[in-house]
């Protein structure tokens, strides 16, 4: 495995997830989708809330469960 790639550390030390400094975003966004990568962005500068509910959409909460992950208590 190599270390140096953002894809590898996202997969193996950080569960599937990968974040980046403003400052890199682009650089590490285009690299990604030079690999083939879907991009996803949530945005959590709006609040708990609503980073649930786009965390919800992404995943299809609702279909799956029945409910809005929004609206479920959080654990």
């Amino acid at each position: 495995m190599d270390w140096r790639r953002p894809d590898v550390t996202a997969i193996v030390k950080f569960n599937g997830l990968a974040s980046g400094v403003p400052d890199e975003l682009d650089r590490l966004v285009l690299w990604l989708e030079q690999q083939g990568y879907t991009i996803v962005r949530l945005d959590g500068s709006k609040g708990q809330r609503e980073l649930r509910r786009q965390l919800g959409v992404l995943l299809k909460w609702a279909e799956e469960f029945g409910y809005r992950f929004e609206d479920g208590e959080g654990t």
